[in-house]
């Protein structure tokens, strides 16, 4: 007991950090800021739901993006008139996200794919996520005959 209270004042610290962090990351994954946007032609539609089921779909011109917050995981897939498609994926979950990108997260449709990054413009990209093209129905060899 005595070495208990002879620590006191290092004990008292230790409590004043651990409880400081747990506020900072219960407010971080409260929202993060969210940033997509288009650097390819052609539209791109980012459709997506939440883990309730609230569906949403953004549109973004070539060239244009939007900020928003966001609170809870998403899984969005993503349509390009040009590039093709992604499936679905979690575009937000916040296991991966509080530590990865607990500020702002930056989503990018580019000529290869959609890519993510952890802060704004500063950081690489850490997710990659490649277009696929529509399968086309019928025989294409016979079409081109």
């Amino acid at each position: 007991m005595e070495l208990f209270m002879g620590n006191k004042h290092v004990l008292f610290l230790a409590f004043f950090f651990i409880a400081s962090w747990v506020m900072q990351l219960s407010a971080v994954s409260a929202t993060t800021k969210i940033r997509f946007g288009s650097n390819v032609l052609g539209n791109v539609s980012l459709n997506c739901q939440t883990k309730n089921g609230d569906p949403w779909t953004k549109v973004f011109k070539p060239f244009n993006g939007e900020s928003w917050e966001i609170s809870e995981a998403t899984f969005c897939n993503v349509t390009s008139d040009e590039k093709g498609f992604i499936d679905t994926f979690a575009f937000y979950d916040p296991k991966r996200d509080s530590v990865r990108c607990p500020l702002s997260c930056l989503w990018a449709a580019v000529d290869f794919g959609v890519i993510g990054r952890n802060d704004e413009y500063f950081a690489y990209a850490d997710l990659f996520l490649y277009w696929k093209k529509p399968k086309v129905a019928g025989n294409e060899a016979a079409k081109r005959q």
